[in-house]
């Protein structure tokens, strides 16, 4: 089977051809993407975008440098999309519009590095990939990640063909907010670069110098950012992936739909860098080449330099690998185009109908949540007491479970003992885990305590003294709610010295 050196010409195709197709796959990517988008709970880090776009602004602004400065231009377009959206389906449906706007992006893009087919078969790859729908549904940043990366290559290709200053800053500035969405995304900035060097003839030396100055000056807060909170270590929970998971990864990443899939990918994959490599030996053909290099940079070197850096200090965390998803689309619709005329269906055929598949296993499991917060907020609410207090073993998990309690009540939480620093969550209520001395000073006169356990490696109970008994206890996947209590008269009366509040 030999590999075809250019696509056939798509100028053949009826004028109407191109709207019906990208109106048809925009709207199954939208429908795919809402299609129960509210099923599953929100995790920890959903719950923590939503509270931190709740904060009042000088708290707003005080965690984006304190902790969450990585994801800061999605807080802050949260913050505004709340005004309309007060439901888990809402809040997520941000995320779902920027994932189907990433469909519609990627087939221009396809357009401009190829022809219309090429644009056409990665939108419809992208828009039934599991994994990319399972992002659209959270209330996290990285559709609109995935996003301002399509935008950051289309501007990255257009300034390059045309050499103009003006369009190398657009995409110095389309690049910076990429990184205020977060800070991974210098990973595929950094692909942009090289692909210039290594396959644009000759290499435009002084436009890339401009650009990368200006881009440095806008990052810069994030540059001051990472210096200040060099010891935060935010990262240190991410283990250095094992072969099983990183082979879990691989199937998700193209479309969790097994084994054949994933060899499927592989070998169209082959073909479109097969090509990369026959024009790479013509130097004059850099016109080809350079499309061909970025996608190809796009989708291996982020995976690459992350398992890398990883053998230092473990970084790789499969979601962050998003990023790559539409490189993966447009790759491998580049390599289907390459297959003679008579047997391009054939892979084509395989990827839709696994992708389906994958689709169909995706929606049969989405209720399942490792992490039901929803429940366990719901079960809390029909047994709790007015003067309950609650405590929590991870100072990063109140801001969940009280966007569920407090929707259930119509009120915030109260009498909260841990963390607490008001009735009001703050910015200094998302971090830390509670300590035995303050914890005996704060529950030195309570008779009832909700203990509130995350993935419990140590439970916060274990820091009760031994008046307290279990009255009742629930699990909710990797979260349990508890109710302890004492007699009253047990209850430790007598002065206690305050404590400070500990920190993480």
């Amino acid at each position: 089977m030999a590999l075809s050196a250019t696509s056939p010409s798509s100028a053949k195709n009826p004028h109407w051809l191109s709207p019906a197709i990208i109106t048809a796959v925009s709207l199954i990517a939208l429908t795919l993407r809402l299609h129960m988008i509210g099923a599953r709970s929100f995790w920890v880090d959903e719950g923590i975008s939503v509270a931190i776009a709740r904060l009042s602004w000088s708290d707003f602004f005080g965690i984006l440098w304190r902790r969450e400065g990585n994801m800061s231009l999605y807080y802050i377009l949260l913050r505004g999309w709340l005004f309309f959206a007060h439901s888990d389906a809402t809040i997520r449906a941000l995320s779902a519009v920027a994932s189907t706007a990433v469909v519609i992006a990627i087939y221009f893009l396809g357009n401009k590095f190829f022809d219309r087919n090429t644009g056409a078969i990665a939108a419809i790859l992208l828009a039934l990939n599991v994994f990319h729908i399972r992002y659209a549904q959270e209330a996290r940043s990285y559709a609109l990640l995935s996003l301002a990366l399509v935008l950051a290559t289309w501007c990255s290709v257009s300034a390059v063909e045309s050499e103009s200053q003006n369009k190398w800053a657009l995409y110095a500035i389309v690049s910076a907010a990429a990184i205020y969405l977060h800070f991974f995304a210098v990973l595929v900035i950094g692909a942009h670069f090289l692909s210039a060097i290594i396959w644009k003839r000759p290499i435009p030396w002084r436009n890339i110098f401009v650009s990368a100055v200006l881009f440095a000056l806008l990052v810069l807060p994030v540059a001051a950012f990472l210096h200040a909170n060099s010891q935060n270590h935010q990262l240190d929970w991410v283990k250095f992936p094992t072969g099983r998971e990183f082979y879990g990864f691989l199937l998700l990443f193209t479309g969790q739909a097994g084994i054949i899939m994933l060899c499927a990918s592989l070998v169209i994959a082959a073909f479109a860098i097969a090509q990369l490599i026959l024009e790479s030996r013509k130097h004059d053909n850099s016109h080809k080449t350079f499309p061909l290099g970025v996608i190809t940079l796009w989708l291996f070197l982020p995976t690459i330099a992350t398992l890398a850096i990883s053998l230092a200090h473990p970084i790789f965390v499969p979601r962050y690998m998003t990023i790559s998803l539409p490189a993966l689309a447009l790759v491998l619709a580049r390599g289907i185009s390459m297959f003679p005329q008579k047997w391009r269906s054939l892979p084509l055929v395989i990827l839709l109908a696994f992708s389906a598949w994958g689709v169909h296993n995706y929606y049969a499991t989405i209720a399942d949540t490792p992490e039901d917060w929803r429940s366990a907020a719901q079960f809390f609410s029909t047994h709790v007491q007015s003067d309950d207090s609650v405590l929590f073993n991870n100072g990063s998990t109140r801001a969940v479970f009280e966007y569920y309690a407090s929707r259930n009540s119509g009120s915030p939480l109260r009498n909260i003992s841990f963390p607490s620093h008001g009735d009001q969550m703050t910015m200094r209520d998302f971090e830390g885990v509670p300590n035995l001395p303050f914890v005996k000073f704060k529950t030195r006169n309570i008779t009832r305590l909700w203990v509130v356990d995350w993935i419990v490696n140590s439970s916060a109970a274990s820091l009760l003294d031994q008046s307290f008994h279990q009255s009742e206890s629930q699990n909710f996947q990797d979260v349990t709610v508890s109710l302890y209590v004492r007699n009253p008269a047990e209850s430790s009366a007598t002065n206690v010295t305050p404590v400070t509040p500990p920190q993480k």
